[in-house]
């Protein structure tokens, strides 16, 4: 029975939250004003590198981020059928 209780939540998590998948990362929301903001990011975008590293999925992304907070770092990015070079400042939000 508790094998069928664990197949049955990991099948709703699964269902609800959805599978991390490896590849670009894409931009869901743009806050105004912020650091992807400025850089010229857009909802809709894929990152596909930070500095020069190909971004195999969301936690890599993160971690080159923040590693990089309040330095300079050059985004490639697809948007539409183009590759952009965009650079952005990552900056920690107060608000969160």
């Amino acid at each position: 029975m508790n094998l069928l209780t664990a197949v049955v939540v990991f099948a709703l998590l699964i269902g609800l939250t959805g599978m991390p998948v490896a590849g670009p990362v894409r931009v869901e929301e743009v806050l105004p004003n912020s650091p992807a903001a400025v850089s010229g990011l857009q909802v809709g975008d894929l990152i596909v590198a930070i500095d020069g590293e190909e971004i195999t999925g969301v936690a890599r992304a993160v971690t080159l981020i923040r590693g990089n907070l309040d330095e300079p770092v050059e985004l490639a990015v697809r948007r539409g059928g183009e590759l952009l070079q965009l650079i952005a400042t990552p900056a920690l939000n107060p608000q969160r």
